[in-house]
């Protein structure tokens, strides 16, 4: 199968894609009245919905009610269950960013050092006396729901390709960590992040293709296309504008919509969901029909 027929089924089943919007919700499992006070506060000022949460019904909720833009814990009960809760919730969301709001309590500082080696987490101590408390935990949860974009397009990997080596999801994390800083994709090289990863450029194709995944160049390209579409679509901007944000260049970006998505493709309207809708269709055939290609012992259909 050629990529132009992929291209050509994209055009025909735009109009079939689901319109995907995402509430900024936030989940708040804290237990001082006060303390949930100034996280739903904080929720509020960035625009978001503060949803509280019992310790009891986090993982019901975290499951059945999402998706979540972040989650707020206290790491209560303070008997070791509730680092327990968090290690849990990295692994089975392990890019849902998590802000610890902890009271000052004996022995959370070796729980906060537990849980300080994982991603996507900042940590925050409660401080009552203090008038100036949002101001110092709006910030801290700003910065992390502003990391939203990145964590959409890691989780949208995780279902299109979820079997993937663990390579694929450092390069995916690293890239678009250097895409959503404001580095132009048109800069990004293979090469250079592969060194960082401490592999060959060879050593990442011969993965790949094992894994029936797009090629790094080809992945790469995606993932700008596919942050783009989730960052107009997250803010509700327009797609040219979340590429200046980004700081892509709008000849490279154009120059990726026309050779992954095909000559066919136009950009309408100020809404960044019709590019978030076509560029994840457009992913999905393409990561399905390499799929194809690896079951029938076909070499790799290559984009030209």
């Amino acid at each position: 199968m050629s990529h132009a027929r992929t291209a050509g089924h994209t055009s025909k089943m735009r109009r079939a894609a689901p319109e995907i919007r995402h509430t900024v919700r936030v989940a708040c499992c804290i237990r001082s009245p006060e303390a949930r006070d100034v996280a739903a506060a904080a929720v509020r000022r960035c625009g978001g919905e503060n949803v509280v949460i019992s310790a009891t019904g986090l993982w019901n909720a975290l499951r059945d009610h999402g998706p979540w833009a972040a989650l707020i814990h206290d790491l209560g009960p303070w008997n070791g269950s509730g680092t327990a809760q968090i290690m849990r919730a990295r692994e089975e969301y392990p890019h849902l960013p998590i802000l610890l709001y902890v009271p000052v309590l004996d022995g959370v500082a070796d729980s906060l050092v537990r849980c300080g080696a994982l991603a996507c987490l900042r940590a925050e101590l409660q401080q009552r006396e203090n008038g100036a408390e949002l101001e110092r935990v709006q910030p801290l949860l700003a910065a992390l729901l502003a990391e939203r974009p990145r964590v959409r397009v890691l989780e949208l990997l995780r279902l299109v390709i979820p079997m993937a080596p663990i390579r694929v999801w450092q390069f995916a994390d690293l890239a678009l960590s250097r895409l959503s800083a404001g580095d132009d994709s048109g800069g990004l090289h293979v090469a250079a992040l592969a060194r960082e990863l401490g592999a060959s450029e060879r050593t990442l194709e011969r993965a790949w293709h094992q894994a029936a995944v797009p090629a790094p160049k080809e992945l790469l390209g995606w993932l700008a296309l596919l942050l783009v579409g989730v960052h107009a679509d997250t803010a509700g901007i327009a797609s040219a504008q979340a590429a200046r944000q980004l700081r892509i260049d709008s000849r490279h970006l154009y120059r990726l919509r026309h050779r992954l998505l095909g000559g066919e493709w136009r950009s309408d309207g100020p809404d960044g969901r019709h590019e978030y809708n076509v560029v994840l269709l457009a992913f999905t055939l393409r990561c399905r029909e390499l799929r194809v290609a690896r079951y029938e012992g076909r070499s790799r259909v290559a984009i030209a």
